[in-house]
């Protein structure tokens, strides 16, 4: 035990060693964060540059918002906030992104919320891009909370439903929604009886179906030259943006860069942007990344050549020209331990024993696979679904990967009792415990819920014994791993 607390308190001071208490600007309440030690200075030389340039950094972003006064924009904005955002707005008045990479808590939300402000004061139309639609009453909740209730917004997704913070809700039905996105697409955007809404989308969004363009990828590459994109969690935007088929319509990857090209201005937000080298480029290509490396061909290769050296190098140089910024909060006192618990280690087994046949059988499966990716190839045919990059050969779901999630509920259920009791025994010391799921099982509940005709109120009775015969049924007869063919025949 005394080796453990040592090597805690270790970790502890190394991970305080690493930040310093960040300085901000702004003279607005501040949320006390700090900031990576190797980044502090350049972050500072940068906020230096931007007073220069703009003077007082609470009056430059208050009057670019068109807040009423400094004060009023400190009740919704605090100091970190506001530096965020100051640095995004001047870096899109000189051409270039901006990339806040705060970790939870600091608020990366309320400065996408902002930027979307900014956006509709200066008569553009704001695209907020984010990982799922559910996400959209986050956005929404944020502008409620920097004085921009009731917006109005446009979503690209068709047959959805998202409720809203403040009572509303955004709906679409698949026809009238493609109805829609195409009059749009005719007209060339929005026109004066449209409105200017904030446009609401999702990285799926910008995938091609069956290998073909959509009318929604149409619609946001129609309006980007008038509008600031916002890209919230900014790495699901996909890596290096190469890879699609001659003559093929652009991928997932390739489409999200065409639009940071296009648009008006940009902005990016996510905690992780800058883990993968793959997907720097997407950032330094409207940056001075660009300037120096000549092309954004020759930037994205020189960053994985060089590794991790050399991209948090190129890191600290972003945040210097000031277009990166992060801020994170203190875990100092915060306890990390882990609990062995009992379980049931016969039921363990024999659900191993069971997916342990399935492996046997993907195996083969796999083995099979290849002789026809050789064959397809071969006689130029091409085997399997739309994955959006459009790769001839021969493709299929790997079951195992499908049963991993699964596995991995069923070993979450294993400790759900003693979970519970430590909760309870948690709540009786007065404290407050917070109880987390990697997974919630949704999609699952709802598709038995349905099967099963079990109305709101009624016990929920499944098991996992449901979980695997659901799942091998949608695998083997919804979705069967036996191939479809692609092409004149």
């Amino acid at each position: 035990m005394a080796d453990q607390n040592q090597q805690q308190q270790l970790e502890e001071k190394t991970n305080l060693e690493a930040q310093v208490p960040y300085l901000p600007r702004s003279k607005g309440p501040s949320l006390d964060t700090l900031i990576p030690r190797n980044m502090a200075s350049a972050v500072q030389d940068a906020l230096d540059d931007l007073e220069s340039d703009v003077g007082d950094v609470d009056a430059f972003v208050a009057d670019k918002l068109n807040y009423p006064s400094v004060d009023d924009m400190h009740e919704v904005l605090a100091a970190e906030q506001v530096d965020g955002v100051a640095l995004s707005i001047h870096n899109m008045e000189r051409g270039y992104g901006a990339l806040v990479g705060d970790q939870t808590g600091v608020g990366k939300g309320r400065q996408a919320a902002a930027m979307i402000r900014y956006a509709k004061e200066t008569g553009r139309t704001p695209i907020f891009v984010t990982q799922d639609a559910g996400l959209y009453a986050d956005i929404a909740r944020d502008l409620d909370d920097i004085g921009m209730k009731g917006s109005e917004f446009f979503m690209t997704n068709s047959n959805e439903k998202v409720p809203l913070p403040d009572g509303r809700e955004l709906r679409t039905t698949r026809d009238a929604q493609k109805e829609k996105l195409q009059r749009l697409n005719q007209q060339g955007g929005f026109e004066p009886e449209d409105g200017n809404p904030i446009v609401l989308t999702t990285y799926s969004q910008m995938q091609t179906v069956q290998g073909k363009e959509t009318d929604r990828r149409n619609f946001l590459m129609n309006i980007a030259p008038q509008s600031v994109l916002i890209m919230d969690e900014a790495h699901n935007a996909g890596g290096s943006g190469q890879g699609s088929d001659q003559g093929a319509p652009p991928n997932r990857a390739e489409f999200a860069r065409m639009l940071v090209d296009n648009a008006d201005g940009v902005t990016w937000a996510s905690a992780t942007a800058t883990k993968r080298p793959e997907v720097l480029d997407l950032y330094g290509r409207r940056s001075g990344m660009r300037d120096a490396f000549g092309s954004v061909a020759d930037l994205q290769a020189t960053l994985e050549d060089g590794g991790s050296p050399l991209q948090q190098a190129n890191t600290n140089m972003l945040a210097q020209d000031g277009s990166y910024i992060r801020r994170e909060r203190s875990f100092e006192g915060v306890e990390y331990t882990n609990e062995l618990v009992p379980v049931d280690r016969d039921a363990t087994d024999r659900m191993s024993a069971v997916m342990g046949q399935i492996l046997k059988f993907d195996l083969e499966k796999q083995g099979t696979l290849k002789e026809l990716e050789k064959s397809a190839k071969a006689a130029a045919r091409d085997y399997g679904t739309d994955s959006s990059v459009g790769q001839a050969g021969a493709d299929s779901v790997n079951f195992t990967a499908i049963m991993h999630n699964v596995m991995d509920q069923a070993a979450f259920a294993r400790k759900a009792n003693q979970m519970a009791d430590a909760a309870i025994a948690s709540l009786e010391r007065g404290e407050k415990p917070i109880l987390t799921a990697s997974n919630t099982m949704g999609s699952f509940i709802e598709s038995y819920v349905e099967d099963n005709g079990i109305s709101p109120g009624e016990p929920f009775d499944g098991s996992f014994e449901d979980i695997i015969v659901s799942t091998e049924f949608r695998f083997f007869y919804d979705k069967p791993w036996l191939l479809r063919k692609r092409g004149n025949e």
